[in-house]
């Protein structure tokens, strides 16, 4: 949700997929500020003010709190591709594949019936992660002290 009544008008409402590290750049383009250039996210005030229809096209999210599989995905506005990846031998462990339109609940897994596409979203999803100057696949596993351990297995967390 973006508000900004000099400039947004109100009940503007985008369909275009956006993503949460766009809103830096986009507050930066609004106060007539430069971004960094090492921002991985980009503007889009310009689909906010309707000048657009175009939002980036897709979105990468990474859940790395596992201890055992790393969870990358990558959603646009017809598809969204995950993959499960195994800790420390990069082992592809499982793929899935949802139409967000038509399955917003995730209920219909459609891997076997659209590989090519799949394929393409994973190689998109790689070339993606090399560009924020990561290694694909590869996370350095954080070993928190044992007091927060303590903490978390306290609060319910983790057994």
């Amino acid at each position: 949700i973006v508000r900004y009544p000099p400039r947004l008008p109100p009940g503007r409402r985008v369909s275009a997929l956006v993503r949460s590290i766009d809103l830096f750049p986009t507050m930066c383009d609004f106060a007539g500020i430069e971004c960094p250039d090492s921002l991985e996210g980009q503007s889009i005030l310009s689909l906010l003010e309707g000048r657009t229809n175009a939002g980036p096209g897709f979105s990468l999210a990474e859940d790395i709190k596992n201890q055992k599989v790393n969870v990358r995905s990558v959603i646009t506005d017809s598809a969204h591709y995950i993959e499960y990846v195994e800790r420390g031998s990069n082992i592809l462990r499982r793929r899935l594949l949802f139409n967000p339109r038509s399955d917003p609940l995730e209920r219909n897994d459609l891997i076997n019936e659209r590989v090519a596409e799949a394929d393409r979203m994973q190689a998109q999803m790689a070339e993606q992660v090399a560009q924020a100057g990561q290694r694909a696949y590869v996370a350095e596993a954080i070993t928190p002290r044992a007091e927060t351990m303590d903490e978390l297995r306290a609060l319910g967390y983790i057994d």
